[in-house]
């Protein structure tokens, strides 16, 4: 976990990369607001002083992240497909294509449809129950 003393130099140093400072002028503007050279070297009132003056110098400290919001529901556990399911869709798809009841040759048609139903946007990324889904739907695809 970090401490506040490394949360502020880190700062420090973000300030430094985002003004585009070079190292000896990042040391003269610490000597100038603490008289020390390093900002490891400051306790953490100088670190204070020090983040101020990279205030006053043009650096914006970036706002905090508001966490999200905590009424969503909890994701569920992955439970990650086995290949033999991914690869039978891709085999179903490959049926539907060459029958001429899909008009795309390409992939991004079947991540297409799977976003449709599912909500996922890549084959690969679903679950098991989401898997076998969408094998029974270009199932009937297939016997229409």
């Amino acid at each position: 976990m970090k401490t506040l003393r490394n949360i502020m130099i880190a700062k420090i140093h973000l300030a430094k990369n985002q003004l585009g400072l070079d190292d000896d002028t990042y040391r003269s503007i610490i000597q100038q607001a603490v008289g020390k050279d390093s900002s490891t070297k400051c306790t953490d009132k100088q670190l204070e002083k020090v983040i101020e003056t990279l205030k006053e110098k043009g650096w914006k400290d970036a706002k905090p992240r508001i966490s999200r919001d905590k009424t969503r529901r909890e994701r569920r556990a992955y439970e990650k497909p086995n290949k033999p399911s991914i690869s039978k869709i891709y085999a179903l798809w490959g049926v539907l294509q060459r029958s001429g009841k899909i008009k795309s040759q390409d992939k991004t048609a079947l991540d297409a449809f799977v976003r449709k139903y599912t909500g996922v946007d890549h084959v690969k990324w679903l679950d098991e129950s989401q898997a076998r889904k969408i094998i029974e739907m270009l199932k009937q695809m297939i016997a229409r």
